[in-house]
């Protein structure tokens, strides 16, 4: 098995050996000549692929052998250390990686209009390259794209730019001046780092991350522009820059990272604004001018080391929550009692207190209080305990199932429950008379008086009245109601 596994790798190490040797081949076949440079032709345009190492002075055609020559390929003028000048016709669009690496005589260039893309390393070490202009349609610039561009002493990034390579302009260390593209969202690594002639920089407001080594060692910088915006602020990205005095952060700033600004020693106040939460490690160290700092509400950890060999802090007063490395020895951490965030140990009832503890951060120190009973019973459903009647009020009440709290509430008086009126004294033409009626719960008698009889009926109906007061009264003794009384009367009529 062994055996036959060894023979298939060297069959596919032959057959991959075949297919490289047939493209070199067929690259060999289609490359050409034009003086000093050769160029391959293919899909309509021309690309440059190598120069003469010897040259110094060379004029690119816009068209070889009828194509457009549209590309500057892969390291096609890599190690012409005695190139000084090149001139490149406008059909050019794109400027491969490596094009002009190491041309260290190489003082000038002009780059056309229509390039869109430069390729990363396409200036590397151009040591004796003084000025370029990149033009306004390139919206990429690659990685080591200028760098240790030396003799470099201003660029212009154009607002087509909307990406930047890391170390695209690193040790560039005649650079004074330099504008960033307005759409460029993050400053990479190393971006600006070693170039020590760069005094001020205005960062665009569409920057969010500034990243590590961005400035690194910039030593004459002294004015730099953070503007809102910006979250991030990466590992040394200002470490070292020597010439800082003050520098203003924004608001939107959430982190510092290690080293920050670690050895800006001429820096003597800073501000952390409310929004950061992370100081890395070493993020001030060196900073001996350093006297005044204030740090925000919102910070939760610092790094060791952050404020090493910063001699004239007096004191930085911080909660006991935030986390605090090691070697920090100007900042004080204090415990404070947060009384809007208790721990409920006990639930207070309505019967029995309860209890809380208020802690610090760190929970190292906190006291417990007592929470007053609640007056939230749990009640029953009420029940009567007394019927009302028509002369008292009655009363039901009602108990808690937790404390057996009672309460108890009056129920209204009942309505007189009267019977039929009855007439105690007949009314005559000299005296009113008088009618009764009681209450069938309480006897309770309601009166109402009979009005006098008028004189002119007195007389013819004196006899009547006296027969019909002697019935009346024996039909009431012997039970018989007004209301039957009544009808037998009317019957008589």
């Amino acid at each position: 098995m062994k055996r036959i596994t060894t023979i298939l790798a060297m069959i596919t190490i032959l057959i991959t050996c075949t297919i490289l040797l047939c493209t070199t081949d067929t690259l060999k076949a289609n490359a050409a000549t034009n003086g000093q440079l050769t160029y391959t032709l293919g899909n309509g345009i021309a690309v440059i692929t190598d120069c003469d190492e010897n040259a110094t002075n060379v004029v690119i055609p816009d068209t070889l052998d009828g194509y457009p020559v549209t590309t500057i390929g892969k390291e096609a003028f890599y190690l012409c250390k005695n190139l000084e000048n090149v001139s490149i016709p406008n059909s050019v669009t794109s400027i491969g990686e490596g094009a002009f690496e190491e041309c260290t005589r190489l003082k000038s260039i002009n780059i056309p209009a229509e390039v869109t893309f430069i390729g990363e390393e396409a200036f590397y070490n151009c040591s004796s390259l003084a000025s370029v202009t990149i033009p306004e349609k390139v919206n990429s610039i690659g990685d080591d794209a200028f760098y240790a561009c030396s003799s470099l002493t201003s660029i212009t990034i154009p607002d087509s730019v909307t990406s930047v390579g890391s170390s695209a302009f690193h040790n560039c260390t005649s650079l004074t001046e330099v504008y960033i593209s307005k759409n460029i969202k993050k400053l990479p690594i190393w971006t600006f780092s070693f170039c020590y002639s760069l005094e001020s920089v205005s960062i665009p407001s569409g920057i969010d991350t500034i990243d590590a080594y961005a400035f690194y060692s910039c030593k004459k910088l002294a004015n730099v522009s953070i503007p809102e915006g910006v979250t991030t602020i990466g590992s040394n990205a200002f470490s070292n820059c020597k010439s800082i005095t003050s520098i203003t952060l924004p608001s939107t700033l959430k982190m510092i990272g290690s080293g920050g600004f670690d050895g800006c020693d001429k820096l003597g106040s800073i501000i952390i604004p409310d929004n950061v939460t992370n100081i890395g490690s070493e993020a001030f160290k060196g900073c001996s001018s350093l006297s005044s700092v204030t740090i925000g509400s919102g910070i939760k950890s610092i790094g060791d080391d952050a404020f090493t060999d910063c001699y004239f802090i007096n004191k930085i007063n911080l909660s006991c929550g935030v986390k605090v490395g090691v070697r920090n020895e100007c900042i004080t951490q204090q415990h404070t009692i947060d009384e809007s965030n208790p721990k409920i140990t006990k639930k207070a009832t309505c019967n029995e207190t309860g209890t809380k503890t208020i802690s610090c951060p760190c929970g190292l120190q906190s006291r417990t209080e007592d929470i007053p009973t609640t007056e939230d019973h749990q009640y029953g459903a009420w029940s009567e305990t007394k019927a009302s009647t028509c002369t008292e009020n009655g009363q039901e009440s009602r108990t808690c199932s937790v404390c057996e709290k009672q309460e108890v509430r009056e129920l209204s008086a009942k309505d007189h429950q009267y019977g039929s009126w009855s007439v105690v004294k007949q009314p005559s033409s000299t005296e009113e008379g008088l009618k009764r009626k009681t209450c069938q719960i309480c006897s309770n008698n309601e009166d109402e008086v009979i009005p006098k009889l008028n004189e002119s009926n007195s007389n013819t109906s004196n006899s009547t009245s006296l027969i019909t007061a002697s019935i009346v009264s024996a039909l009431l003794s012997s039970g018989i109601t007004s209301a039957v009384f009544l009808v037998i009367m009317k019957k008589k009529k």
